[in-house]
This record gives C-alpha cells, structure tokens and sequence, in this order.
C-alpha cells in the first residue's frame, strides 16, 4: 500500500450512519480540510497528474508554444466558467476524492486512467466512476474483490444529484457497465505499460473462469450547504440487484470553491 497522501488525513469517520427508506446503511463521512498553501499544492501535484504525466505535460505543452499552466488550464482541466466545465469540474473532483478515499482508507489498488485521454476537456468520461480491486489473501482466490463506485456531486445545488441517482446509476454498472469498463482500463494500462495494474485487472476479466466478489458502492459528494438527512432516508435501494453494495455520503464545507482552488494551484505551479 501506498504511503497515505496528507490530504487523506482529512477524512473523519463521523461514526453517524443513516438508513435508506429501505433500510441499508449509508456511512457519512466529514472531509475536514485545511487552509494550508503547502499542503495545497503537495495535493495539486498528485491531482494534476489524473490528467497529465509530467513527461506528457513537457512534451505537449512545448509542442503546443505553450507554458505548462497554460497548457493545464486550457486544454486539458474543465473550466470553471462555460459550457458543462464547472458540472464536469464538480464530477471530477468529486470522483477523485472518492478514488482516493475507496484506495487509501479501504484497500482497493485503483487504476487512474480516466481522465488523461479526454477529447474535451468540459465533458465528463462516461462509464464507471471508479473500479477498485483487493486480492484479499495476496493471491487468486474467490474471496477477491472488485468494487464499482458511481459518485454523484452536489457542491453548490442539490439538483438531481443525490444519493438516490447515485444507487440508480451503480445498478447500471453493476447489470452492464463492468465489462466495457474493465476493458478500456486494461487498454489504457496497455498503453502506458503499467506491468503491474495489468496483471492485476487481468485476474479479474473473467469472473466465470475465476470468481470474486463483486461490490457495488454509491457514493454522495455534498457541501454543507447541500446537505439534508433527507438525501439518504429519502433514497431507496430495493431495486439493486447486488447484496454485496457500499454507500458512503462525503460531506464538507464549502467544497466547489475547494475544487476551484486545487485546480488553479494545480497549474499555477505546474
């Protein structure tokens, strides 16, 4: 396991939990940060690299007559200011904090493949969220496990972006998203030659051949602001199809202006 980022040092398990209208547990979570520049910046670096390599980020950017934060802020991160930038700017976020939540605080190994090779900047990758994988006893067994994450955000409005959207959507993944997901995650490591995370999504391709445990989690980004009781004792599940779920709401203050502040660190000093 990798060393635990400092900003993970930020996730308090708040020990409440709440219950969908049909009873399953949801896990709230508080993602208390801090004001720190230097810690802001230390997390930038690891954020920015979801979109660019440093060895691409030098590369295209020279190639392009433009400074890396230029580069950075124009053609690879979402905008904050047109179009679907801040919707997709919120869900990336969102999605990366979940990442690394579901890695560092729960054991899944998490390839970071999904938003490198984006033609558009402003429109959110489709598929599954997040996949997660634990081989459980260090080697092939059928007590391994694979985790989907479906991730809704609500930072500024509530909107549709619940919990319940968040069930709705891990349904799919769990009836017909996976394969297709596991796929183009072994084809993105392929391409950039990742040994290792081959080898360990390529025990899970065939689940026929050998079984795991397949989890299915919903996960709810919210601020503060956003927040009510209501988004979890409101949603329902009795539809999933899957007995093996996880849901987890992450709540924090202010967290849109947080996302906006860690991509312009991201390529101010990039």
């Amino acid at each position: 396991m990798s060393p635990l980022p400092i900003h993970c040092s930020w996730f308090e398990n708040t020990g409440q939990t709440l219950k969908t209208n049909d009873g399953r547990e949801v896990f709230i979570i508080d993602f208390n940060y801090k004001q720190d520049e230097l810690l802001l910046a230390e997390w930038a670096l690891q954020f920015r690299k979801h979109y660019c390599s440093d060895g691409d980020l030098n590369s295209a950017s020279m190639s392009m007559g433009l400074s890396k934060s230029d580069y950075l802020r124009t053609i690879k991160f979402p905008s904050n200011n047109q179009g679907f930038g801040p919707a997709t700017r919120s869900g990336d976020f969102s999605e990366i904090l979940i990442a690394d939540y579901v890695q560092f605080l729960m054991d899944y190994d998490i390839p970071r493949v999904r938003y490198d090779r984006r033609f558009n900047p402003d429109v959110s990758t489709p598929g599954v969220d997040i996949l997660g994988f634990k081989l459980i006893e260090g080697k092939t067994n059928s007590k391994d496990e694979l985790i989907t994450c479906e991730v809704k955000a609500s930072l500024r409005t509530t909107g549709s972006n619940s919990l319940q959207s968040a069930i709705d959507d891990s349904i799919k993944d769990f009836e017909i998203r996976l394969p297709v997901a596991l796929n183009a995650t072994l084809q993105r490591l392929k391409d950039r030659g990742e040994t290792e995370s081959i080898s360990l999504v390529e025990r899970f391709m065939n689940k026929t051949k050998s079984p795991y445990i397949q989890v299915t989690g919903a996960f709810l980004v919210c601020s503060e602001s956003c927040w009510s009781d209501d988004l979890v004792t409101q949603s329902d599940s009795s539809r999933h199809p899957n007995g093996n779920t996880f849901f987890l709401v992450l709540k924090g203050v202010d967290l849109m202006d947080l996302a906006n502040k860690l991509y312009e660190t991201a390529y101010v000093t990039a």
